[in-house]
């Protein structure tokens, strides 16, 4: 491109105001094909491809890149103190993610499990492919400083590692199970890769969950979940008693508080209510296979109305980043709060009550439906 001719000579300087391109000629334009959003160059000639999440971005006049605002990414740029926000590059991350991690760290919608340390062994590491639960990671020049210290420092400030050699001798793996090797207790089944973070009362839905698959293959089927992770038998997700993942101890909601006490009580709240609403829902599941004798299949058709309503959820953000408290709540959505109650906008709580009472009333008419197939089907009232 055209523009590239002077950034050597204005890119980093700091009196520079403007980028000098050439007169624009389109018909040296490349055609692009794009699964991203088509933007213009820096110079708003040619067309090209905008940055999906993850892929590297910003730079002076953004030269590495614009994410594709369609798909609610932001450009996160990694900013050295004494550095200008304007010259760094970053990386695409979602809306609202880009201010979680304090600097050296940046946000990474899928953290290794394998992040460089210092003094690393030299020898080929063999990774899971996997997200961790914490998605701050060391920035650019930046490293862990040892594997059990996340400590981010200067890669030039690691210390030299110890002269004396260290031989280890690899483990045997042990061969991987199959379902023709492995019998499961009733009801598990077999899994060629059971998820490290089974579904259990306790935690119905777990948060951030690794991607490597767990030591045992046998899993819980649909419709069932482990009591808890020592007590690891199956049992129906509607005879589970224990609500702890999501009961909050709300404080008492005073309209005569401070702004940020009724935000924290507003808060937890709608916690709450989300919380009685799942009980509704296991309740109207036992009935429904206990009482209808009907097929659970069937009451899971019914809820189909809910999914892949998380993306309705309306995005939070806090004064300050670091009190930012995320979790799966209980209609199964990736949801944040604020933990001191200071919200950029308290508005989007608002928006958050319209979006879960709405989710309420579809489970009322999933009710009123399951009732109406109950009493036909069974003659019950």
């Amino acid at each position: 491109m055209k523009w590239l001719i002077f950034l050597g000579v204005v890119a980093f300087a700091s009196s520079a105001h403007a980028l000098s391109c050439l007169p624009c000629d389109e018909t040296e334009c490349a055609n692009v094909t794009c699964e991203t959003t088509v933007v213009k160059d820096p110079c708003f000639c040619c067309d090209e491809c905008s940055k999906g999440l993850g892929e590297q971005c910003g730079g002076p006049w953004d030269i590495e890149g614009l994410c594709d605002e369609e798909q609610g990414l932001v450009c996160d740029r990694f900013v050295a103190p004494g550095d200008i926000a304007f010259n760094s590059g970053g990386r695409c991350v979602r809306n609202g993610t880009q201010d979680i991690c304090s600097f050296p760290k940046i946000f990474r919608e899928c953290a290794s499990a394998c992040q460089d340390y210092c003094n690393q062994p030299l020898e080929p590491v063999v990774c899971t492919q996997q997200c961790v639960a914490d998605n701050c990671v060391c920035g650019p020049g930046f490293i862990r400083k040892s594997l059990t210290n996340r400590t981010c420092v200067p890669e030039t400030e690691c210390e030299s590692p110890s002269t004396d050699p260290v031989t280890t001798t690899p483990a045997t793996p042990p061969p991987l199970p199959t379902s023709t090797t492995t019998t499961c207790d009733f009801p598990k089944i077999f899994s060629e890769c059971a998820t490290a973070c089974p579904a259990t009362c306790g935690n119905p839905f777990p948060f951030l969950c690794t991607r490597n698959c767990a030591l045992d293959p046998c899993v819980c089927p649909q419709g069932f979940m482990l009591r808890s992770l020592t007590d690891r038998r199956c049992i129906r997700d509607y005879e589970c008693a224990d609500f702890e993942f999501c009961e909050r101890d709300c404080p008492e909601l005073d309209i005569r508080g401070s702004p940020t006490e009724l935000l924290r009580s507003w808060s937890c709240y709608l916690s709450q209510w989300k919380c009685t609403t799942y009980k509704w829902k296991m309740g109207m599941t036992k009935w429904w296979v206990e009482s209808c004798n009907s097929r659970r299949e069937d009451m899971d058709d019914l809820w189909e109305d809910l999914k892949n309503t998380c993306d309705s959820n309306p995005l939070i953000r806090c004064k300050d980043s670091d009190a930012a408290r995320c979790s799966t709540d209980a209609f199964g959505c990736h949801v944040c709060e604020c933990a001191d109650g200071r919200y950029e906008d308290p508005s989007q709580l608002m928006a958050a009550w319209k979006v879960n009472y709405a989710k309420y009333h579809t489970y009322f008419e999933i009710y009123q439906r399951a009732k109406g197939k109950c009493v036909s089907a069974c003659g019950l009232r």
